[in-house]
C-alpha cells in the first residue's frame, strides 16, 4: 500500500474587499524520508491564474509503500502586473489530503 499526498491552495482575496483578488503559486519538494516508500513528485509545481479563469493550484507527492517523507511546500502571493491591489491583508486556503493507496 503507498501513500499519496495533494496540497490544494486557493488563490488570496483581501480580507475586507473579496474584489481584490491575487495568483498564487505552491511548489513542493521532497527533502527526505523512507528509502523504501520511493517517494516520488508527481506534480512539483502549479499556479492559479485568475485572468484565464483558474482559481487554484495543486501539487502532489506520491508512494509505492507506507513510509515517512519530509516535505518542503512553498506558497506565494502572485499579483498580476495588469493587477492593481489595495492595501491591506489578504488570505487564502491550503488543504492538504493524505490518503492510503
Amino acid at each position: 500500500m503507498g501513500v499519496w499526498f495533494s496540497g490544494l491552495q486557493m488563490h488570496f482575496t483581501h480580507t475586507c474587499d473579496p474584489g481584490f483578488r491575487a495568483d498564487c503559486d505552491l511548489q513542493v519538494v521532497i527533502s527526505g524520508g523512507s528509502t523504501s516508500a520511493r517517494w516520488k513528485v508527481s506534480t512539483p509545481y502549479d499556479a492559479s491564474n485568475l485572468a484565464s479563469g483558474k482559481d487554484q493550484a495543486a501539487v502532489e507527492i506520491i508512494s509505492i509503500r507506507r513510509g515517512n517523507a519530509r516535505v518542503s511546500l512553498r506558497v506565494r502571493f502572485t499579483p498580476s502586473p495588469q493587477t492593481t491591489l489595495a492595501g491591506g491583508n489578504y488570505q487564502t486556503t491550503l488543504t492538504g489530503t493524505i490518503t492510503g493507496i
